[in-house]
């Protein structure tokens, strides 16, 4: 989503850990009936995360990956890109789970 840094270990063949941050900007068109008519969204933040998986064969992996967003801000622009309102919010915290297979 965009540019960042992370840092992986495998202290094991079916163990590896991870930590990492980046700068996340995703933009976003608004619906026209809205309340800003035909224009756009962003939301801009910082997460941090910390992450685990764990090889259970060659092809078979499960990851959980967790952290916090700092730094958050939300623009909304009108349709010539002007800013129309903008507002920051508090910390926030996510998870996730992801199996992967390969055939």
């Amino acid at each position: 989503m965009g540019p960042g840094l992370t840092l992986n270990s495998r202290p094991h063949k079916t163990w590896s850990f991870g930590i990492g941050n980046r700068y996340e900007k995703l933009r976003f068109r608004l619906d026209k009936d809205g309340t800003v008519e035909s224009g756009f969204g962003e939301d801009a933040f910082f997460p941090v995360f910390l992450s685990v998986s764990y090889n259970v064969d060659p092809k078979t992996n499960l990851s959980l990956v967790g952290g916090f967003e700092f730094g958050g801000e939300l623009k909304m622009e009108d349709e010539d890109g002007k800013t129309t309102r903008e507002e920051t919010y508090d910390t926030g915290i996510f998870l996730g789970l992801a199996f992967n297979k390969r055939f």
